[in-house]
């Protein structure tokens, strides 16, 4: 049985805006075996993947106007603003694809959290993370994994969604 799903948005060429790529791979050995981790290039393809049986966690690097880099937040997905440009690197802004995700599918697991990292705009394609936005990786796995913790204890209380 899955308890809860989390799934990665970013492209590794783009710098560090793949940095929700590299959280899902640190995971894949520290997740527990019932979590299911997926990787998708922008929110878009995950709206598919938002229709789940239990909680959803999405990693991702989040824009933040005068914010520092290397930051890492934790956001409920109704609380992403809408507007494409405060908080995405994608042309398709994460708040969009879950409100498209509820529209398609009737209803979306609920809770759906947004653990992010802060970035600088990408300036040009680029392998690999900024030293700063690598540094928040561990962190922003420990607040993946608590809340994953915080999911296991919820189902194996009152059962699946």
């Amino acid at each position: 049985m899955t308890i809860a799903r989390v799934i990665g948005l970013g492209a590794r060429a783009a710098g560090d805006d793949g940095v929700g790529l590299v959280i899902v791979d640190a995971l894949r050995t520290l997740a527990p075996p019932d979590v299911e981790l997926l990787q998708v290039p922008e929110p878009s393809a995950a709206i598919p993947l938002l229709a789940a049986s239990g909680p959803v966690v999405i990693v991702d690097a989040v824009l933040v106007a005068g914010g520092e880099p290397g930051q890492v937040i934790e956001l409920e997905a109704d609380s992403l603003p809408h507007d494409v440009h405060a908080v995405s690197t994608h042309g398709l802004g994460l708040a969009r694809a879950v409100a498209i995700a509820r529209l398609l599918a009737g209803s979306i697991a609920p809770p759906i959290r947004v653990v992010g990292v802060t970035i600088d705009l990408p300036a040009a394609p680029a392998l690999g993370l900024s030293a700063t936005v690598q540094a928040a990786v561990p962190r922003a796995v420990a607040s993946v994994l608590r809340t994953l913790a915080h999911a296991r204890r919820t189902v194996l209380r009152h059962g699946p969604a």
